[in-house]
């Protein structure tokens, strides 16, 4: 009686995870993810935009994929005006894509963003305003994995020190000096963002 229910649940978990269903995200460019995105979820991810602005706080969700192929918002998750952590997916259900909102009009992955996306999605997605301009930007981990290791381990430098400038100018109390960081800092990581191939779309 339990003898089926065994195969059963695993031909789903392999199914999830066969290389077949890999390749095809792995083909997937970040403008048709986010296409994708805007065409089934357009106006939930406008929403949360839009009240993430109005409560002054990040919110987010994660995109799970179910075994029929359909993509689904997972539970939406609050969290503080610098940062949200965003639930994973459920059991039987594979992440594809997080996606969490930047408060005012913040269109840069943060270095946690990034150094997290690498680790367990196949895309990351970013929500924000822009010119009163609801706005989603889309990265592709597929790209940084493709990259030879010598390139991986400079992009994982270039969060590093991304990071360092951003804590540096934090304690700073020379407002030019502090800045100067932050604009090096916010260069660094929009190069990184070139590496992932990201692509911006207007919700």
């Amino acid at each position: 009686m339990a003898l089926p229910k065994v195969r059963r649940n695993m031909s789903l978990l392999l199914g999830q995870l066969s290389p077949m269903e890999t390749k095809r995200w792995a083909d997937v460019t970040t403008e048709e993810f986010a296409s994708m995105l805007k065409r089934q979820f357009g106006p939930e991810l406008v929403r949360m935009i839009r009240e993430g602005e109005s409560q002054q706080r990040e919110v987010g969700a994660m995109l799970c994929q179910s075994s029929d192929g359909s993509l689904r918002l997972n539970q939406e998750c609050w969290g503080s005006r610098r940062s949200v952590t965003v639930h994973n997916c459920k059991r039987r259900l594979q992440s594809v894509s997080s996606f969490h909102v930047h408060l005012s009009g913040a269109d840069t992955f943060s270095t946690t963003d990034l150094a997290a996306a690498v680790d367990v999605e196949q895309f990351s997605s970013l929500g924000y305003m822009k010119r009163g301009i609801p706005m989603l930007k889309v990265i592709s981990t597929y790209t940084y994995r493709a990259l030879p290791i010598f390139q991986r381990a400079a992009v994982r430098r270039g969060l590093a020190e991304a990071d360092y400038d951003i804590s540096r100018a934090v304690r700073l109390t020379n407002a030019s000096e502090a800045l100067a960081l932050t604009n090096r800092a916010l260069s660094t990581l929009q190069n990184i963002e070139k590496v992932f191939n990201a692509y911006e779309v207007e919700l």
